[in-house]
């Protein structure tokens, strides 16, 4: 989940090296959002936490 917070702040500061390498930001961006809602997901379950936990989209 960070590398793609990297690549994003790359972009946006326009950092050499810290970009990504010929994607959007809109790629990067969603690439990001999985990993999160995946994050999310496993730690929900290892704290036992039921019911659902979607955001809606376009927040974060």
């Amino acid at each position: 989940m960070n590398q793609y917070l990297w690549q994003l702040e790359g972009l946006a500061r326009a950092t050499p090296g810290q970009g990504a390498r010929d994607e959007s930001w809109d790629q990067i961006y969603e690439r990001y959002r999985v990993a999160r809602e995946e994050y999310l997901d496993r730690a929900r379950l290892s704290l036992g936490v039921t019911g659902p936990a979607r955001m809606s989209p376009g927040t974060a």
